[in-house]
């Protein structure tokens, strides 16, 4: 079988992928974590030292860079602005009575979501889940801290001075978060101009007026979603001896052309086909599937990862543009 665990900006996950026949192991692997957890010293220790180096060997990385620097200046207030893994300060500070009493605060049946997904018999699935997770005891309720983000009254930027074998831009607009009537719209537009599926589509408008005239060497748009408000990202990577002013120019007559212009119903079409296709796709193993109903459920309602295919074919150009 296979372990593992992802944060993001708004939950953590833990997943298990395995044979039918041992799915009870899983639960038990999962009720067991919620209790069980023995955090010595020593150990978070040793943990600290991978994540810093962690930490410090992706901010080697210039793109990573300029993404923190960028998500950073998008908020002042809200906690998105942190990177995931955290600052190097909080990350050398925390002690281990810091994360053990986060553990034991947020760890309960109460606050967390269970998805099974593959062969198995639901009615006893549930029996297993309910004595696994049932005589654990619940947290007092957590609510949940939303921070409203202050309207931004002017254009911010940053300029990073890093070495890196291509000039790069990114952008970041604020825009909805999960479960608005915008949502579809901007994943539709994520399409439009980058692909489906976390692939580069030729047919694309970034790699079809970017990178095929050799503007660009990459472009892309994406939709970040989250809880609350977050923004929509577009970057380009430049030739080794490229400009990034007019790299960021180039970039920005995209959306201008969108926002004046908008989108013909043909790609509009074809950018549904595309990223219906990839959905389906992308949900053929159990695991993905799994991971899409948890999203889903996190954001509001499971439901959802099912019907997604039909809220994208009802969003119209004019939602687009």
């Amino acid at each position: 079988g296979e372990l593992n665990a992802f944060t993001s900006y708004d939950f953590t996950a833990y997943h298990e992928t395995m044979p039918a026949d041992r799915i009870v192991m899983a639960i038990a692997i999962e009720a067991d974590r919620m209790t069980g957890l023995l955090m010595d010293r020593e150990q978070t220790e040793s943990e600290r030292t991978v994540i810093l180096s962690e930490r410090q060997g992706a901010l080697n990385n210039p793109s990573y860079l300029l993404w923190d620097e960028t998500i950073g200046l998008a908020f002042r207030e809200h906690s998105y602005g942190h990177f995931v893994i955290g600052t190097e300060h909080d990350l050398k500070r925390m002690s281990r009575d810091d994360l053990f009493g986060h553990y034991q605060m947020y760890y309960a049946p109460n606050n967390a979501v269970v998805v099974v997904a593959g062969a198995f018999d639901a009615d006893s699935i549930m029996t297993e889940i309910e004595r696994a997770f049932g005589a654990i005891p619940a947290t007092p309720v957590i609510g949940r801290t939303t921070v409203d983000e202050p309207r931004q009254a002017a254009e911010r930027r940053t300029i990073l001075r890093h070495p890196a074998p291509a000039p790069e831009v990114l952008l970041a607009w604020h825009v909805p978060g999960a479960g608005s009537d915008d949502e579809m719209a901007f994943e539709l537009l994520s399409g439009i101009l980058t692909g489906a599926g976390g692939r580069m589509g030729r047919s694309a408008r970034l790699p079809r007026n970017l990178v095929a005239t050799g503007k660009a060497r990459g472009a892309y748009g994406s939709y970040m979603r989250g809880f609350d408000p977050f923004v929509f990202l577009a970057g380009a990577t430049g030739l080794p001896d490229g400009d990034p002013v007019e790299l960021e120019a180039a970039l920005l007559e995209q959306f201008e052309d969108i926002k004046n212009n908008g989108v013909t119903a043909d790609e509009v079409a074809r950018t549904k086909k595309l990223l219906t296709a990839a959905f389906h796709l992308g949900t053929e193993s159990v695991s993905a599937m799994a991971n899409g109903i948890g999203e889903a459920a996190m954001y509001g309602d499971p439901a959802r990862f099912f019907a997604w295919p039909e809220e994208l074919a009802a969003v119209t150009p004019e939602d687009v543009q």
